[in-house]
């Protein structure tokens, strides 16, 4: 018996069969190059970077509480908002274009640099105070400090007993 029958996308094709035998082949090849076309005007992301308009961050806990910390160059700290809700910090922004935009100072050729509106939210894990947390931008560098709340007071309840 031909174990191969058994798949489900293997039957009646032999595994040296040539592709010619397969009827999705060209069809295959047809999609591979269309897709191929496409993508091919795209700039591709160098490996390890972040998303488009979606700066890197680094999150850090301490004894302390939690830190963050955002990468935000060329961003104006007038134009950088953050905000805690139900638990969650969000940190937004946006990257305008420099300049007055006059007309006919200067053809840009070639820009890889995003401009926009970005959005990131980090669930917290723990409630916190938002009277505590600290933000400070410094050459390019947004840090967020949230710290841990206070301990619960703990105390020993006395429980009292019914008579009668």
């Amino acid at each position: 018996m031909d174990f191969k029958s058994l798949l489900p996308n293997a039957r009646g094709v032999s595994a040296n069969a040539p592709a010619s035998r397969d009827p999705f082949a060209a069809m295959r090849r047809e999609m591979d190059r269309m897709f191929d076309d496409f993508a091919r005007g795209w700039p591709a992301p160098a490996a390890g970077t972040a998303p488009f308009l979606s700066p890197a961050a680094e999150v850090c806990e301490t004894d302390a509480g939690v830190e963050f910390h955002f990468d935000l160059p060329g961003i104006d700290p007038k134009d950088v908002a953050v905000e805690i809700a139900d638990g969650v910090l969000s940190v937004a922004a946006e990257r305008t274009v420099d300049g007055d935009g006059a007309a006919g100072e200067k053809r840009t050729h070639l820009s890889e640099r995003a401009y926009g509106k970005f959005v990131r939210r980090f669930e917290l894990p723990f409630d916190v105070d938002p009277a505590r947390i600290e933000a400070r931008f410094d050459n390019g560098v947004l840090c967020v400090r949230v710290p841990r709340p206070a301990e619960a007071e703990r105390r020993t309840i006395k429980v009292a007993v019914k008579s009668g």
